[in-house]
């Protein structure tokens, strides 16, 4: 969608009026439904990235907001055990987000220069696919969502 298009205007002036009629509370979720939407004009294989890396941060962050509310609860000169056993909790899903998110945003951007190399010097080699093959697109924006999503998790934990 062009941004010079009326259309784009007709939505973005929908969703702006959208967003002031709903509740304060829910306002987030307009502009979510609304990005979701611009994004996915794109092509919904692009969509499949910013979903996958919008619940896995969504979860990751529920799970380590409950652990931090149970670790507030206690004191940690008491109950050091079981205060360090939540952090590690903690810090374990955490580290698995990171990895999955940054796993995905990795193989998107550098996979074509390995895959490159073995098929430069092993032509007939299965050991890569090719890129074309997999008919993979690189999506608009993944570098920038994706940290963007780990800041907000790691500000959580």
């Amino acid at each position: 969608m062009n941004l010079l298009s009326i259309q784009f205007w007709l939505v973005v002036v929908l969703a702006l009026a959208l967003y002031y009629i709903t509740p304060q509370k829910y306002r987030w979720c307009v502009l979510l439904l609304v990005s979701y939407y611009f994004y996915s004009l794109s092509g919904y294989k692009n969509f499949v990235y910013i979903l996958g890396t919008t619940l896995t941060t969504y979860f990751g962050a529920q799970g380590i907001d409950k652990i931090n509310q149970h670790k507030s609860k206690l004191s940690k000169r008491r109950n050091k055990e079981e205060y360090d056993v939540l952090h590690r909790k903690a810090r374990r899903i955490l580290i698995t987000v990171l990895l999955v998110n940054f796993g995905v945003l990795f193989f998107l951007k550098y996979f074509r220069m390995p895959a490159g190399i073995v098929r430069m010097f092993f032509p007939e080699s299965e050991l890569f696919l090719s890129w074309r093959a997999l008919r993979i697109i690189m999506p608009l924006g993944i570098s920038f969502y994706t940290f963007q999503t780990m800041g907000y998790l790691i500000d959580v934990f």
